[in-house]
């Protein structure tokens, strides 16, 4: 390459050779210098080829360069939410870009002067709700396709203030504690003007034209099998794989079968159930069944249980049922697990079923079985009176924190000068949200009650940048989230302006809360609204 631009460079300076004399040579030669070294790196730079064996320039990121700091978002008059990690199923949204990869956390545009209700991560799929109680859903797994689409408004009038995912439907809670099942793929959800609409367990024909009201999404009320007691309703509920647990306010614990598959390990509490009767032509006829838990043996070569037509379609069992063994028991909070079930009475006790070939019931080495089909309460350790096990009242938690244990030890590593009270207290968990890809956020108390915000950490699997670190090594240890050479501060608002997904203002002066969310292999941090 430097032989073929010397060769160039001679032929094309030999005109400079002239019969001048040798000293007009001499008093130019300073001159013809500095033109022969300026001449020869263009005609070299023009001439320059690429050699194929080099590797490629991999060209400009396709995040933005520019690092987004806490400093950036608490300086902010807009509410900003932020977002990383994998975002192959586009349940990430930037804003114009759309990369597959989000290393660091970035400023999801599509969510300025937003705040949610409730926002839910799937696999290829997810669901918000935003001010006004409206659900929207995107993703690949909604749209069927990884193109980028902005979120969809799917479920609308019907004050939603709690969502649930499943690989195929999505679950609504209203404030009037009703609970509405949809399917999580759009062209499942298209319904023709005429066709049975689905505001009730069972279907019935659409009269919401007359006052122009009608549906344009199919949706089911999930129903009880018995009708609640009088003021009672629904407050809160908990999906797993196949299977939704629910509590009302007079502390009732419910299930719900997703599809045939809710009880093979046994962690609907309960076998009979009813399904819609096919053969009746106008579907109000049901008909009674039983889910068998599977053994282990069964589950593991495969063997599937009997089917039904419309074994995954919303309107499979659209019915939920009071558990039989809790009836007498006082619940205050529900949790499932992927393939079990949770539940804490309102003394302090936990209770769980289900799948348990890993022990992760939490029954002790003592009882080895591959699943616990009635609730069964959970000792993780031996209670004395230096072991509290405490759950804080807001928020919900998938994983025991402890205040004390053994000898203080955990206690001492844990504490914080208070202003208030002029002593060292306790950091306490604020809460936690547990992806079932590997990866946890836990909020901390660690500016005196949340008051000057929420410490935000960060550990687990972190093969896609779900830690929001910029790498891809799990971290075995919790570590604070930084954002640039900040670290990640949760904070809240008193009087935030929100406005709705449809670009319209909600209200003016609002008390919101930025709230972390695990998701599949991603992480996302939201304004929540508080009080409604």
């Amino acid at each position: 390459m430097y032989r073929r631009a010397t060769f160039t460079l001679r032929s094309r300076l030999r005109h400079i050779h002239t019969s001048s004399t040798l000293r007009q040579q001499r008093a130019s030669r300073a001159i013809i210098a500095s033109s022969v070294f300026i001449s020869g790196a263009l005609i070299w730079c023009s001439n320059k080829e690429i050699i194929h064996n080099d590797s490629e320039w991999p060209g400009p990121s396709q995040t933005s360069s520019k690092v987004t700091r806490d400093s950036d978002v608490k300086d902010s008059k807009a509410l900003q939410s932020l977002v990383w990690g994998s975002n192959k199923s586009k349940t990430l949204l930037l804003g114009k870009e759309d990369p597959d990869s989000i290393r660091t956390p970035a400023i999801a545009e599509w969510l300025e002067d937003v705040a949610l209700r409730d926002l839910v991560l799937h696999k290829d799929h997810a669901a918000c709700v935003d001010a006004r109680g409206d659900v929207y859903q995107w993703g690949a797994g909604y749209f069927g396709s990884a193109k980028h689409d902005s979120p969809a408004l799917t479920l609308q009038k019907k004050n939603i203030v709690q969502l649930q995912l499943t690989e195929s439907k999505l679950y609504a809670l209203s404030a009037s504690g009703k609970i509405y099942a949809m399917e999580a793929s759009a062209s499942r959800q298209s319904l023709s003007p005429g066709s049975p609409t689905s505001a009730s367990s069972y279907p019935w024909w659409s009269m919401g034209w007359l006052w122009g009201e009608e549906e344009v999404v199919d949706f089911v009320e999930i129903k009880p099998q018995q009708q609640l007691k009088r003021c009672e309703s629904f407050v809160s509920m908990s999906a797993g794989n196949d299977h939704l647990l629910a509590l009302t306010n007079m502390e009732r614990a419910f299930a719900h079968p997703v599809n045939s598959n809710a009880n093979v390990y046994g962690q609907l509490g309960f076998r009979r159930i009813q399904v819609p009767d096919l053969s009746h032509p106008f579907g109000h006829s049901v008909l009674p069944v039983q889910l068998v838990p599977r053994s282990l043996s069964d589950v593991r070569s495969g063997k599937d249980q009997e089917a039904w037509k419309d074994n995954d379609t919303i309107r499979f069992s659209p019915t939920i049922y009071e558990i039989p063994s809790l009836r007498d028991v006082s619940v205050s909070q529900v949790a499932a697990g992927g393939r079990n079930s949770f539940i804490r009475t309102t003394t302090g006790k936990v209770l769980g079923w289900g799948a348990n070939e890993y022990g992760q019931i939490g029954l002790g080495g003592s009882i080895i079985v591959p699943m616990i089909t009635v609730p069964t309460e959970v000792i993780p350790w031996q209670i004395s009176h230096r072991t509290q096990m405490e759950y804080p009242e807001e928020g919900k938690v998938d994983i025991y924190m402890v205040r004390r244990c053994g000898r203080g030890i955990l206690e001492i590593c844990l504490n914080v000068d208070s202003d208030a009270t002029q002593n060292m207290v306790p950091i306490v968990p604020r809460s936690a949200s547990v992806s079932q890809t590997g990866h946890v956020l836990l909020t901390l108390d660690t500016s005196d009650g949340g008051r000057a915000g929420c410490d935000l950490l960060a550990w687990g699997k972190n093969q896609d940048y779900e830690l929001g670190n910029g790498k891809k090594s799990s971290v075995p240890v919790p570590t604070t989230i930084n954002m640039g050479d900040e670290r990640t501060i949760l904070r809240k608002r008193k009087e935030a302006k929100v406005m709705d997904l449809q670009g319209r203002l909600w209200r003016g002066k609002v008390e919101v809360e930025q709230t972390a969310v695990a998701g599949y292999s991603n992480s996302v941090v939201y304004w929540k609204i508080r009080k409604l």
